[in-house]
């Protein structure tokens, strides 16, 4: 299967010098205020990413209708608002860090404790905000979109993978380095979860 690229996601254009920055001390970026927005009445991101991978029109709407169930599904079961009955605003720290949770437990298989999720959280709004900042209202539903949509598609997609076997497990972990690659600027193999967030392996350098 063909994995859609977070590429223009936003934010995530400039967000490597930050990160690193971030990952030497978290403590210096570090933001607990939620980063939160209105969501889109029309969703944009799914066909954006459909649009962006080679195929036919009928191929192309395919991709872009498993895109928008992707997205409800996040909303729906895995963003904070989920299951409460009631419409809140999206939070592109919290989507941006279910995405890097569910991209490393493909390739490392860790996971994040409800307190390392948080902290993980407010490292990535602290690294996120400045140029979230910088975007049209429109680009910013944009990105929160694609880090949502991409977490589940990537969990789920996992999660076939262990039943196919061995050389499915080995694309979901090659579409997984490159998202997290584009993403933070770092080989994820450096990278794990520690109290703080995210840490570097032997330094961020």
């Amino acid at each position: 299967m063909n994995m859609p690229q977070l590429a223009a996601a936003g934010p995530a254009r400039t967000l490597p010098q930050r990160m690193r920055h971030a990952l030497a001390d978290a403590h210096a970026v570090a933001d607990a205020a939620p980063l939160t927005l209105p969501a889109a009445r029309v969703p944009r991101a799914p066909g954006l990413l459909a649009d962006a991978l080679p195929g036919s029109p009928a191929a192309r709407e395919e991709r872009r209708a498993l895109y928008v169930r992707c997205l409800a599904h996040y909303r729906r079961s895995v963003g904070a608002s989920a299951g409460t009955g009631s419409r809140r605003d999206d939070d592109v720290a919290e989507a941006a860090a279910h995405f890097v949770v569910a991209n490393l437990r493909a390739l490392q298989g860790v996971d994040a404790t409800p307190a390392v999720f948080d902290a993980l959280k407010a490292q990535l709004a602290g690294v996120l905000r400045p140029g979230l900042a910088a975007l049209a209202l429109r680009e910013q539903q944009d990105t929160f979109e694609k880090f949502a949509l991409l977490a589940v598609l990537i969990g789920e997609t996992w999660t076939v993978a262990l039943r196919q076997g061995p050389a499915a497990m080995a694309n979901v972990r090659q579409a997984a380095r490159g998202y997290l690659l584009e993403l933070l600027g770092l080989e994820p193999q450096r990278l794990t979860l520690g109290p703080g967030g995210l840490v570097a392996v032997g330094g961020a350098g």
